[in-house]
């Protein structure tokens, strides 16, 4: 029976700050790549939840073992100019500020 390897994870919070705070509308393309040179472009887009829980305004986003992320691309609510922040760290939260060339890393142990 082939082992199964846990897969990894990022967890993308947006703030607007031209766009509204909460980043609804906002769309994010993800680029990654594996170390066997495969390479994928995952979509998501920030809306209002449905129910408690529904869908988070947050970002949780599966990815395989060993894959990495090169660029995220926001497109802000709004704005006709795309953001790109390089290289996020995986399994971990970040959040990425409108207009700020960085993403923080977000620490969730006290």
């Amino acid at each position: 029976m082939p082992r199964i390897t846990p897969g990894q994870w990022i967890t993308i919070k947006l703030q607007g700050q031209k766009a509204n705070r909460a980043a609804i509308g906002a769309r994010l393309a993800l680029k990654t790549s594996s170390p066997d040179g495969k390479s994928r472009i995952l979509h998501r887009f920030i809306s209002t939840g449905s129910s408690f829980g529904g869908n988070s305004l947050s970002q949780t986003i599966s990815l395989a073992s060993n894959e990495k992320i090169d660029d995220v691309t926001i497109r802000w609510p709004g704005s006709d100019k795309p953001q790109s922040v390089k290289n996020l760290p995986v399994d971990r939260v970040v959040k990425i500020t409108e207009d700020k060339p960085e993403a923080d890393v977000i620490n969730l142990t006290n």
